[in-house]
């Protein structure tokens, strides 16, 4: 569905697909760990993921756009869904967030919170 960007936060908060400019969030399958996640993409980079009920958020900063697109998400998160893991230094054009978590204490705090979800 193609939105304005500033509609977007409510079909994060739903994850449900949406395409706006430059902003786009999809689920998406991730063969390494086979299971589905619901991914929102800066340009090609993901921002925020969504796995086993836990939000992952990308903490790098890249562009003023991006920085736009991150308040989105935030927003939608801190109405509809809580708390969440914060990954850092992640590379332009990543795909996916979890494995830039696995050699952090986030990961501690991903496990503890995808058992309470």
């Amino acid at each position: 569905m193609k939105i304005g960007n500033y509609q977007a936060y409510r079909l994060i908060a739903r994850r449900e697909p949406f395409q706006g400019s430059n902003f786009y969030g999809d689920w998406v399958k991730d063969y390494k760990e086979d299971e589905e996640v619901y991914v929102v993409y800066s340009y090609s980079t993901a921002i925020a993921e969504c796995r086993r009920g836990v939000w992952i958020i990308n903490e790098t900063r890249y562009s003023v756009s991006t920085g736009h697109h991150m308040s989105y998400v935030k927003r939608a998160l801190y109405a509809h869904a809580g708390e969440y893991v914060s990954v850092y230094y992640v590379s332009r054009g990543e795909r996916l967030l979890y494995d830039n978590i696995m050699h952090s204490v986030a990961l501690d705090r991903f496990d503890r919170l995808a058992a309470s979800a």
